[in-house]
């Protein structure tokens, strides 16, 4: 009869480890599978702002315009709660005259984390989640509009150089009426599909620029003397910014 209690015994205590063990793997699988869920929306969240056009440029941040850019049916969790963003300014203005904010998303079902999250009142609290559990993703979308900037300035660049061989065959820049033609030749543009605008002064100046949907101008002049410098303004800056 002792050796029966004792087997039972031993035997319980296994049983107990090896659920302990299955718990903590279970938990381990969900974590992860949340941290990819959440990743994921992160992702087609950035995506959805790298595709705006002028027309459909938005300053709202929200899950909605996320939707089409993932392989997730819904914006619900795994246990059917609503996923959660959290959206705080990082910088008034940011790269470039955009604000910049940091976006915080958790698809994790834990009632705590999930209050942690939706209470977050600063872009510093949104980061000591992510850093604390790995079911927070967070990202800034400076990084996404200094990326369509530089994309912009580099199509600009492209415009430039088609103007300096105008000017080369030429002996003067383009008029207005002339470049629209040559424009019309080439798939230069900003990152919101949107033609850069020609300034004519004369045959020995002129100028290419671009507005962002935010209302912040870049503008890069045109001459032999000095092509080296770019003006950049918006309803509260203005400045002039050398070309890299």
């Amino acid at each position: 009869m002792f050796g029966l209690i004792m087997g039972m015994s031993v035997f319980s205590v296994l049983s107990m480890q090896w659920a302990k063990q299955e718990m903590a793997r279970q938990n381990a699988l969900r974590a992860a599978q949340e941290k990819a869920q959440a990743e994921d929306l992160a992702h087609a969240m950035e995506f959805s702002l790298l595709t705006e056009t002028n027309g459909t440029y938005r300053e709202d941040l929200d899950l909605k315009r996320a939707m089409q850019y993932t392989s997730l049916a819904t914006g619900k969790t795994r246990g059917g709660e609503r996923v959660l963003v959290n959206v705080q300014d990082v910088d008034a203005k940011g790269s470039f005259g955009a604000g910049n904010q940091r976006v915080g998303v958790t698809t994790s079902d834990d009632i705590l984390k999930r209050s942690q999250v939706y209470r977050a009142a600063s872009a510093a609290e949104l980061n000591r989640l992510a850093a604390q559990s790995g079911t927070v993703v967070t990202f800034d979308t400076s990084a996404i509009r200094t990326r369509q900037m530089k994309n912009s300035i580099s199509g600009l660049e492209g415009m430039a150089e088609q103007v300096y061989a105008f000017y080369a065959g030429h002996m003067r820049f383009p008029s207005g009426s002339e470049y629209t033609e040559l424009a019309g030749k080439f798939d230069f543009h900003d990152a919101w599909g949107q033609k850069f605008d020609y300034i004519f002064t004369d045959g020995e100046n002129a100028a290419l620029q671009f507005t962002t949907p935010w209302n912040y101008t870049y503008t890069q002049k045109l001459n032999l003397r000095d092509n080296s410098q770019a003006t950049v303004t918006d309803n509260a800056i203005s400045g002039t910014e050398e070309k890299k």
